[in-house]
C-alpha cells in the first residue's frame, strides 16, 4: 500500500496547545509529541495527531499470547507474531519519505513498549498488566 505524503508550510504559527486542543484534545488515541528544547537554532520539531484518519491503525499486544489486535477504522483483526515482525515489516511496507521537508519523515508508529515486553527479548515474564505489553498508533494524518 502507498500512501502519499503532502506538506505545507504555514506562515503563521499558532498557539500549539489551543491548536491540540482544537483540532485533537477530545480524542482518546491524541498524542503530542512536543519538543522540550526552546532555543534559536536547536530547537526541533513537535509533532501532533490521533488515529481518526481512515488509514490510522491501532496495534495492541499481549506477550502471554503474543497476540496482535489490529483496529483499522473499527475493522477489528487478530493475529499471532511478534510485536517488533509486525512494526518491521509496516514500516518497510509503509516506508515514503518526502522530499524537501527540514528533517527526515516518514509517517510511522508511536506508542510504548511495557516492561514485560522484555520476553520477546530473552528475559521472563514476571507480572501481568491490566494494559497491553505494547500499544502503537500509526497516524495517517499529523501536524509537525
Amino acid at each position: 500500500m502507498i500512501f502519499n505524503i503532502h506538506s505545507r508550510k504555514l506562515t503563521v504559527y499558532p498557539d500549539s496547545e489551543r491548536v491540540f486542543v482544537h483540532l485533537f484534545g477530545s480524542q482518546p488515541t491524541a498524542f503530542w509529541l512536543d519538543s522540550s528544547r526552546v532555543e534559536p537554532g536547536l530547537s526541533r520539531f513537535s509533532f501532533m495527531g490521533d488515529g481518526t484518519g481512515p488509514n490510522s491503525l491501532l496495534v495492541q499486544y499481549s506477550i502471554t499470547d503474543q497476540k496482535l489486535t489490529i483496529n483499522c477504522s473499527g475493522k477489528i483483526t487478530h493475529r499471532r507474531e511478534s510485536i517488533f515482525s509486525y512494526l518491521h515489516r509496516e514500516l518497510d511496507r509503509r516506508y515514503n519519505c518526502l522530499e524537501g521537508l527540514p528533517f527526515d519523515f516518514n509517517c510511522g508508529f508511536v506508542g510504548y513498549f511495557g516492561y514485560e515486553i522484555k520476553a520477546e527479548c530473552g528475559g521472563n515474564i514476571v507480572h501481568q498488566s491490566q494494559f497491553p505489553d505494547a500499544m502503537f498508533l500509526l497516524a495517517d494524518r499529523i501536524i509537525a
